[in-house]
């Protein structure tokens, strides 16, 4: 009866803390599988962030190029333009669905990308551009059957320094949501693009469904989420419109999601990914469900155990009681190091039964994510490490530049649209100003008032005409210079370089020179000049009074011999 009794209170004794170890592990894994998918839906959503960047940039590259190219040719034969729109749709990659010329007339265009390549009304298919490198606001292609939204990305073409009209490509908002649909990182997820006017640009039919109202459902790009925003998605769309990066949860018909999103560098667009909760809650569910069935039925293999062997002995049960509660507080703590990012932490268990399954399993879990982590950790570094090259890159060729500029005998000045970025030693020694004065100024603002309309019209029009003005010293004195100035593709943006040369010295050196030009009126007998006021003046004396000529006197041996033949101690 007492070993009944003693063996009875052990099982009661024993199935609380089993219970508890196996909530625990259970618990603790699930808490790690859905903070590790939260934190690859963050990763995931900033990868296709730097995606849509990337084809941003490269359309703006292949366009950029395609401007010289059309700018260096002196004929623009039929041919050679087709062949150039068509390499343009080329190398503006694979979300690129036209490529454009617009003329300076504004009048016709010509278009590629769907046969054949025809002319057409400019007015029609695209917004008014400007002078400068632009991309337009998204809008609808009404050339294509369905209503699809774009973007422009255009750049400027000048011929021998004249404005000749843009070349460009368009993007297809569509073709770039639908190239992350095949890629999503869970089930059911959706891409969307918004901008920081809080437009939806581009996303899928479910995406839709979930955050946009029922009325508008059907348009597929272009909507207004200020207006037909559904209620439950305003704030976390705001926050995102404004620029924010987070992962929020929110209930949206009644089921719960998670929105991930980041704003997309280099652009006024936002980047988010919409997951059902359920699909990701639904993984740890699973996992907790099987560690809690096999700490389960563990327990009851354990209890079976301890009470044959108390049955029989209970120091035997004590024993055996010891032997498989340890490895699961063993599992438990190293629970507890996954969940802190230990994955080298491994369970030394070396036995054949449930428990040596259990934490073989455990183990594989634990490289399967260190695994994970490490790949992740890769991609990360090397990512980093390409951005941190191209960043050295960009950081030598402007310390190169500002070397040779430095180097230069005139002062160097890049502006944009008359707005000066950039200045070298020669520009600010010879105004007496620091460059922090320069930057951030209108290049009209070291110039005289009466020389401000001859400057702005050079740079206005673009002109790389060499031509002579007057500029501003720092106490307000004004001296003369030579401008040359072209322009220049600086930071992926239009700009201008222009080159000063001071003139003071050679003013004065002009000034300092006196000619005799023209036809001079000398008397054929005695030799006087006539000088401007009708009085005739000596030779000497005018040439004297007109230039830096001192004449020294003497006389020449045929004058010698005829004025004083008889004086021989002149000789």
């Amino acid at each position: 009866m007492i070993i009944l009794f003693l063996t009875s209170t052990m099982i009661l004794v024993s199935i609380e803390p089993l219970s508890r170890s196996s909530h625990n592990i259970a618990t603790q894994v699930e808490a790690i599988v859905s903070k590790q998918a939260e934190l690859y839906l963050r990763q995931t959503v900033k990868h296709q962030a730097e995606t849509v960047g990337y084809a941003i940039n490269q359309a703006r590259s292949a366009v950029e190029l395609a401007a010289i190219v059309l700018s260096r040719e002196p004929h623009l034969e039929q041919t050679t333009f087709d062949e150039i729109l068509k390499s343009l749709l080329l190398k503006g990659g694979d979300f690129c669905k036209y490529t454009f010329f617009i003329p300076t007339d504004h009048q016709r265009m010509y278009l590629s990308g769907r046969p054949p390549l025809l002319p057409v009304p400019s007015e029609y298919i695209f917004p008014a551009t400007a002078k400068n490198h632009e991309q337009t606001l998204p809008h609808f292609d009404p050339v294509g059957p369905t209503k699809e939204a774009v973007q422009d990305i255009y750049s400027p073409v000048f011929r021998s320094g004249s404005f000749i009209g843009h070349i460009g490509v368009s993007i297809s908002l569509p073709r770039l949501i639908g190239y992350f649909s095949a890629k999503q990182p869970v089930h059911g997820s959706s891409t969307f693009i918004l901008d920081d006017r809080r437009i939806l640009l581009a996303a899928p039919p479910h995406a839709r469904i979930k955050l946009v109202q029922a009325s508008v459902v059907s348009q597929r790009s272009l909507i207004d989420l200020k207006k037909y925003c559904v209620a439950e998605a305003g704030d976390i769309l705001e926050k995102m419109a404004l620029g924010a990066e987070n992962i929020e949860q929110v209930v949206l018909q009644n089921s719960y999601y998670l929105i991930t999103y980041t704003p997309i560098k280099g652009s006024k667009w936002r980047l988010g990914i919409i997951a059902p909760k359920e699909i990701i809650a639904q993984a740890s569910k699973q996992i907790k469900s099987f560690f809690s069935k096999e700490m389960h039925n563990l327990a009851i293999v354990l209890l079976i155990w301890i009470s044959i062997a108390l049955a029989f002995f209970l120091i035997v049960g004590n024993i055996l009681s010891k032997h498989f509660t340890e490895p699961i507080s063993k599992m438990a703590r190293h629970a507890g190091r996954l969940k802190n990012g230990e994955f080298k932490q491994k369970i030394e268990i070396d036995r054949n039964d449930e428990v040596g399954d259990l934490a073989i399993s455990f183990n594989s879990m634990a490289n399967e994510l260190e695994r994970s982590f490490e790949f992740m950790e890769q991609k990360i570094q090397e990512r980093t490490m390409e951005l941190s090259e191209a960043n050295d890159a960009l950081t030598d060729s402007e310390a190169r530049y500002k070397s040779l500029s430095d180097a230069a005998f005139e002062g160097i000045i890049i502006s944009q649209n008359g707005i000066i970025l950039e200045v070298n030693k020669e520009a600010c020694r010879m105004t007496n100003h620091q460059p922090s004065d320069f930057i951030g100024k209108r290049l009209t603002h070291f110039v005289p008032p009466e020389e401000i309309e001859k400057v702005e019209n050079f740079v206005l029009t673009g002109s790389e005409q060499t031509y002579e003005t007057f500029a501003l010293r720092k106490d307000n004195s004004i001296f003369p210079i030579e401008i040359s100035a072209k322009m220049i593709t600086y930071k992926g943006k239009l700009g201008r370089v222009t080159a000063v040369r001071d003139l003071t010295d050679k003013k004065l050196a002009e000034e300092q020179i006196k000619t005799l030009q023209g036809i001079i009126p000398i008397c054929m007998h005695c030799k006087e000049i006539r000088d401007d006021k009708g009085y005739w003046n000596k030779l000497e004396k005018y040439i004297s009074e007109h230039s830096d000529v001192q004449f020294s006197h003497s006389i020449c041996d045929e004058c010698l011999e005829k004025l004083y033949p008889e004086d021989d101690d002149l000789e």
